[in-house]
């Protein structure tokens, strides 16, 4: 028995993984990995397919039970597992914010909906068949598969999560970077509006004139820094926060600025700096 819902959670988050990938190559034209995990395949599909096979075992020949108890499991397990993931890495994954009826953002009726037909369709068409070919398995060869999936799955995980908390590690500190970086500018931008043109119209010494080129000259060298270590810190974020950033597209953060703020600092900080005229 306990095989038997390994099988299921296994082949149903792969199967799940597919129809995500498949979802995203039809809306936005390319493939993208759209597991939290870096493996071919979403966990959340899997252990909701077999919250509905085997909770709704009883009433599996009642499509209107079914489909009713499919959305309220599909719905609750979406929303604990968004709450929770958002709790623990303080980051929201996916956002339903802009859809009606939502429920903070985590989870939505027209999806709910969109859920509770698709476990329709599993419970009727898809799981007899599958079950059927699990038990094709001989006992031996599906508990070491299992192992090694399982093995994998667990490697995977706790490398994803390692990812998460080493970006925010370095999130943290590009933060602080781009808080510098907007206080140096905002300097600079003063000096250059109030200083040095006060300064012009006094026609005041050619020595204090001298000494705000100076200031500014410092000014522009400090930005400067601070923007080339900014950019070590964003060349530096690993490929699979990148894959994550693909896969997850409107990925939010708590405590930090999202990846938005980072792609503006790229875009607008070179311009701000040879825009200072000495």
């Amino acid at each position: 028995m306990f095989n038997n819902i390994l099988w299921c959670f296994f082949i149903y988050a792969v199967l799940g993984w597919g129809i995500e990938v498949i979802y995203a190559a039809g809306k936005r034209g390319e493939f993208v990995n759209r597991g939290f995990l870096n493996g071919p395949y979403c966990p959340i599909y899997g252990i909701g397919a077999i919250l509905v096979i085997f909770l709704l075992d009883s009433v599996a020949n009642n499509l209107l039970y079914l489909f009713l108890g499919s959305v309220l499991i599909t719905t609750a397990l979406e929303l604990l597992v968004g709450f929770l993931l958002a709790q623990i890495f303080q980051q929201k994954w996916w956002d339903y914010s802009e859809m009606p009826f939502n429920i903070g953002g985590y989870v939505c009726l027209l999806f709910s909906l969109k859920w509770g037909v698709a476990c329709l369709i599993l419970v009727d068409r898809i799981h007899p068949n599958v079950s059927s070919l699990i038990n094709l398995i001989p006992q031996t060869l599906s508990e070491g598969l299992l192992l090694v999936f399982s093995i994998l799955l667990i490697a995977d995980f706790l490398a994803t999560v390692n990812l998460i908390l080493e970006l925010n590690r370095k999130l943290k500190t590009i933060n602080k970077i781009a808080l510098k970086i907007r206080e140096s500018s905002d300097s600079i931008g003063e000096n250059i509006a109030y200083k040095t043109i006060v300064v012009v119209q006094r026609k005041d010494s050619l020595k204090k004139r001298y000494r705000a080129r100076k200031v500014l000259a410092q000014r522009k060298q400090v930005l400067g820094e601070l923007y080339r270590a900014n950019k070590e810190f964003l060349l530096a974020v690993p490929w699979g926060y990148k894959r994550l950033l693909k896969a997850f597209p409107r990925l939010k953060f708590f405590t930090h600025k999202d990846k938005e703020i980072l792609e503006e600092l790229q875009k607008t900080v070179p311009e701000e700096i040879s825009s200072i005229k000495l």
